[in-house]
Order: structure tokens, then C-alpha cells, then sequence
């Protein structure tokens, strides 16, 4: 998509466009120019009201939302965005897992998307699923293709990145670092995780995310972590003091990240090879 940004609004479920080149337009994001109101409102609010996940398809044309209700209801949907057509496709929580909402998203090389849920109830709502699901979209088709369960069963898997090795590595709400081989359709590694405090991130916990240096960075909220693709290895790289609350961003060679309403970032040069 360039050099424009898209993100998700609570409570409407809207998805916006903004083009940082341009001047800011400091409206309601219904009567903005920029950012743009591309989608959102009426029945979105039921479908990710709550939005959780945004994905930049690796296709260069097609942006993902996906989250839960805002309110009550239990599960969401996901909204595939054609940025040079506007063309809306929605898939529903009757085309997904219907008691679990979209809480992760990540590409695989061939372009289909995985998406791993929550069990959590929206405001109101009571959670009905007991185990969080990691589902393959065959992007051809738009419908979802597998399904994988973790076992032990886990709350939520917040956070997903898939390198260049093509397999899923992902992090769930109780610390647990996972990875998946998609082709073989079976998890080869899962551990608790437990030396860098606990799970970081808001309601889009984006805590993961591939270096520079083909590593993989991960926010706790006492530690910066990198993990190894292949050994699955990891090791601590900074604890910056304050805790750590949200993230993650990789420009420039620096990773940025939040701790409460101050920005931090972090030179990657500095980590040993």
C-alpha cells in the first residue's frame, strides 16, 4: 500500500486511510479527508466493533480488520479491504469460528492468512469457546481452510509473525511462545515463557515483529526479547526500567515502543550477533 497507513477505530469498526504526506484534517473521521473513512459503522459495529488486528496483505492491494462485537456479543468477523477498487468482502463470525473473535493475523508466503482467536466476551457478553483456534484463509477462495488448537488449550494468541522460513511463531495470553509448521499442519515447539515478565500490549496487542537482522523481537513488560527462527532460541536485549505497555514498531534500524504515555526506542545495532 505505500507509503499510507490504515488502522481500526473503536467502537465503530471503521477502517481509515491516512496519507502522512498530506495535511492532517482535523475532523471526525466520517468528514475527514485525511485520514479517510473507508468502512465502518451500522453493522460493523457488530462484526469488530472492537477491532484487534490489521494486516497489509503482502499483495501490495489489500488491507485486513479484523475483531470482535463491541458490545455483548461473542466473536467477530474479518474485513478484506481492496484498497484500488474499494471492494468490501466480509467474512462473518457464520463464516469463522462463531464464539471466537479474530485477535491476530499474519501472511504466509503463498499469500494465505492465519489468524489466531480469543475466547473473551466483548462488554456484556460471556465467553462460550474454552480453547483459542489458529485458522488458515486460503486467500484464493476467502474461506477459512484448517484449524489448529494448542494443548494445553490458551486463552487468546495475541501476537503472530511468520519469517522467512514460512513457519507461524505466535504468543499467547498465558506467555507461551509457540510455533507452527503450516505445511505440516503440527506445532514443533511451545513453551512458557517466564524471565522477561509478563505479556505486554493493549487492545491490539502488537508485541511481535521481525528485525532487520532476520531475528524476531518481542515486547514483555519488563524485557525486550529476541528470538532465534529455526532454534527457537531466545535471550533478553534490554530492560528499559518502565514497563513496557505497548508496541511494536521496526524503522530506521530502531525498535519503538511505548511505556505508559512515553515514547522509547531502541537502537538494533547494538544487539550482538
Amino acid at each position: 500500500t505505500g507509503y499510507l497507513l490504515y488502522g481500526a477505530v473503536y467502537s465503530s469498526g471503521s477502517l481509515i486511510e491516512y496519507d502522512p504526506s498530506q495535511p492532517y484534517d482535523d475532523q471526525s473521521i466520517t468528514r475527514s479527508r485525511n485520514p479517510r473513512h473507508l468502512h465502518g459503522e451500522g453493522e460493523a459495529r457488530d462484526r469488530y466493533g472492537r477491532p484487534h488486528t490489521v494486516l497489509a496483505h503482502p499483495d501490495g492491494r489489500h488491507v485486513l480488520m479484523g475483531g470482535m462485537a463491541a458490545r455483548v456479543l461473542t466473536g467477530g468477523a474479518i474485513l478484506i479491504y481492496d484498497t484500488r477498487t474499494g471492494e468490501e468482502t466480509v467474512l462473518d463470525r457464520d463464516d469463522l469460528l462463531a464464539d471466537q473473535g479474530p485477535y491476530a493475523m499474519a501472511a504466509l508466503p503463498g499469500g494465505d492468512v492465519v489468524v489466531g482467536t480469543t475466547t473473551g466476551a466483548s462488554t456484556g457478553g460471556a465467553a462460550v469457546a474454552t480453547a483459542a483456534t489458529l485458522y488458515r484463509i486460503d486467500w484464493q477462495t476467502k474461506t477459512m481452510a484448517q484449524q489448529w488448537t494448542l494443548d494445553p488449550p490458551t486463552r487468546a494468541i495475541i501476537d503472530l509473525v511468520v519469517p522467512e522460513d514460512g513457519l507461524v511463531y505466535g504468543l499467547t495470553s498465558d506467555n507461551r511462545f509457540f510455533v507452527l509448521d503450516p505445511a505440516r499442519g503440527e506445532f514443533v515447539h511451545d513453551e512458557e515463557v517466564a524471565d522477561y515478565g509478563g505479556v505486554t500490549g493493549g487492545q491490539a496487542r502488537r508485541t511481535m515483529a521481525i528485525g532487520p537482522d532476520g531475528g524476531i523481537y518481542v515486547l514483555f513488560r519488563e524485557a525486550i526479547a529476541r528470538f532465534e527462527p529455526g532454534s527457537f532460541e531466545h535471550r533478553e536485549i534490554v530492560r528499559p526500567g518502565p514497563t513496557i505497555s505497548a508496541g511494536i514498531a521496526i524503522a530506521g534500524g530502531r525498535l519503538y515502543f511505548a511505556c505508559g504515555p512515553r515514547l522509547f526506542s531502541y537502537d538494533l545495532s547494538l544487539v550482538e550477533r
